[in-house]
């Protein structure tokens, strides 16, 4: 497949210009993005408090039967030699 040979110039020209569209676009994004962050913490209907931890479960008594992990159930099997 033959190489193509493009000039430099066009390029050199529309970089700049491409770079900055980029940033006020990206600029934009977050500053919408920040003003709806805003408005949903000022509805209540964002919070940034953690949720509490869920309460650990209580041990089993002893002796009372507790139903384990799988390979806490069967016994310890080996292959035959």
């Amino acid at each position: 497949m033959p190489a193509v040979m493009l000039p430099a110039l066009p390029f050199t020209i529309l970089m700049p210009a491409l770079s900055l569209l980029l940033v006020f676009r990206t600029n934009t994004g977050y500053a919408r993005w920040n003003e709806a962050r805003a408005r949903w913490l000022g509805a209540g209907l964002l919070t940034l408090k953690p949720e509490p931890e869920p309460e650990p479960e209580p041990e089993p008594e002893p002796g009372a039967h507790a139903v384990g992990w799988p390979h806490q159930q069967l016994p310890q099997c080996r292959a035959p030699k």
